[in-house]
């Protein structure tokens, strides 16, 4: 999603940005771009360099998928910071019609854990 805010009243839209690729978005997740009238840019910036790591986890399921368990895989997760992303295509009905909105339950998400033993 690429968040756009109106900076004269504050108010927030966020908008789905398909055209760039998921690595693409992952890099411009931090970056903040103030554009002028003219779409120009007037001031950006990067915010702190994080690098994620993957996790091996098992994911168990309900019968009709509605709900989940998420389970580290391996040795226990040592103290700090997990990012767990999620990304659901779920279609509501059979169709021959290209995945989109008017078919499809399309989000994601993003859940930050903080450990501390």
């Amino acid at each position: 999603f690429l968040i756009v805010v109106e900076l004269e009243t504050g108010v927030q839209r966020k908008l789905r940005f398909p055209a760039v690729s998921a690595e693409d978005r992952e890099l411009l997740r931090d970056v903040t771009v103030d554009l002028n009238r003219d779409l120009a840019i007037v001031h950006w910036h990067v915010g702190d360099i994080v690098e994620w790591l993957p996790q091996p986890l098992t994911v168990v399921q309900n019968a009709d998928a509605t709900k989940a368990l998420v389970l580290p895989q391996g040795t226990p997760l040592v103290d700090g910071t997990y990012r767990m992303s999620f990304a659901i295509t779920r279609r509501w009905f059979e169709s021959i019609e290209p995945t989109g909105s008017g078919n499809t339950y399309l989000d994601e998400a993003e859940l930050l854990l903080e450990i501390v033993g």
